[in-house]
């Protein structure tokens, strides 16, 4: 399973088309995630460590493509908990 974290951006849109035109399972994760075909939609904040757990469960490739604003502040808060979600040595890879 491939996990999309920040789904419904140009990035994500496009390598949504491209894992369902190769017939790869593939998990689009975001506040208000958009139906791709061949796409599990799976609604999560990704400030939220829980939520985001949740939704990498089961994952073997995750695609970190949430987009942040362009603040100081909100990149010190923010960042650090979205990418903590691998403390535990989970068997996936975050790119």
């Amino acid at each position: 399973m491939t996990t999309i974290l920040g789904a419904g951006g140009p990035i994500g849109n496009e390598l949504a088309k491209i894992l369902a035109a190769r017939k790869r399972p593939f998990r689009l994760v975001g506040r208000n995630p958009r139906p791709v075909a061949g796409g599990a939609l799976f609604p999560a904040d990704l400030a939220d460590r829980e939520q985001t757990i949740r939704a990498v469960a089961g994952s073997t490739v995750v695609h970190l493509l949430a987009g942040l604003k362009y603040n100081l502040g909100v990149w010190q808060e923010l960042w650090p908990q979205i990418t903590s979600v691998n403390t535990q040595n989970r068997p996936y890879v975050i790119t």
